[in-house]
């Protein structure tokens, strides 16, 4: 009498489950090509980029700044800003990438003393408690939106620079509103446009990198020269020396802007009159 299906032996070759694993290593080839992608130089190049894109405006404010017959761009400007903040996204995501390659797990699938898949180790790899490379990347990666890069540009010296100049073009004498306030609160509030030692409007205006106070560079150097090192303005009491003073190429435009409406307002009385 033939022997039943339940009695026939066992075939100890054949892994329990055939299907495949929800964690697979990958192959030497594949963990190589994941790895440069991940150390590559992508971001530099998106640095490289935002540090051009920098200097081409400095460039062209400066040039704005050396002819007293140009004006600003507004247009110019805006299109700076949002070419800018699509390079800064392209940054932030990038360093994201390149963060998720120290994820524990990640770094666990891409071990290269990890077997390849084969029948013999396929039952090992059902039970293993670890992820698939994809649900790794998938999960991990999250990348930057319009709040993340607008929290990150208020750190961009440069950028901010650019969008208050954009806000001083319409409003050369009021102060910029804070950040995540409410703009009501500062609607009204001046700036003083002249040097609080000689009451003279700003020519070459040079800010504390301290207390972010502005003087005039002739005033500012000679109240220097007396020995003294702390802040001219009264109510400050903060250090200064030479060395912590740099450009306000804010209040050049402020006040710039100013005297430009100032000569079409005495132009419109000489008309009138």
């Amino acid at each position: 009498m033939s022997q039943s299906a339940a009695d026939e032996p066992v075939d100890q070759y054949l892994p329990i489950k055939l299907s495949l694993p929800a964690y697979v290593p990958l192959k030497p080839a594949s963990r190589r090509q994941i790895e440069s992608i991940f150390n590559s130089s992508a971001n530099d190049d998106i640095k490289q980029a935002l540090n051009h894109q920098r200097e081409i405006t400095k460039k062209y404010l400066k040039h704005i700044l050396s002819r007293d017959d140009l004006d600003v761009d507004e247009t110019t400007l805006h299109n700076f800003l949002r070419g800018y903040k699509s390079l800064y996204r392209s940054h932030l995501a990038q360093d994201t990438f390149a963060n998720l390659s120290r994820h524990p797990e990640l770094v666990d699938a891409l071990d290269v003393s990890s077997p390849e898949l084969c029948l013999a180790n396929l039952d090992e790899h059902h039970v293993a408690n670890k992820s698939n490379f994809i649900d790794i990347i998938r999960q991990n990666t999250i990348m930057p939106d319009d709040a993340a890069v607008d929290q990150a540009l208020r750190k961009d010296e440069f950028y901010v620079l650019i969008k208050n100049i954009a806000f001083v073009i319409r409003n050369p004498e009021e102060a910029i509103p804070d950040e995540g306030d409410d703009d009501l609160s500062m609607a009204g509030v001046k700036v003083n446009l002249k040097d609080p030692m000689t009451m003279n409007f700003f020519v070459v205006p040079k800010m504390s990198t301290i207390c972010h106070h502005t003087y005039e560079e002739s005033s500012i150097l000679q109240h220097l020269g007396t020995g003294k090192r702390q802040c001219p303005v009264v109510t400050c009491t903060s250090p200064l020396d030479q060395t912590s003073l740099k450009d306000d190429m804010l209040m050049r435009f402020r006040i710039r802007i100013v005297k430009k409406m100032e000569r079409g307002a005495n132009r419109d009385l000489d008309l009138v009159e």
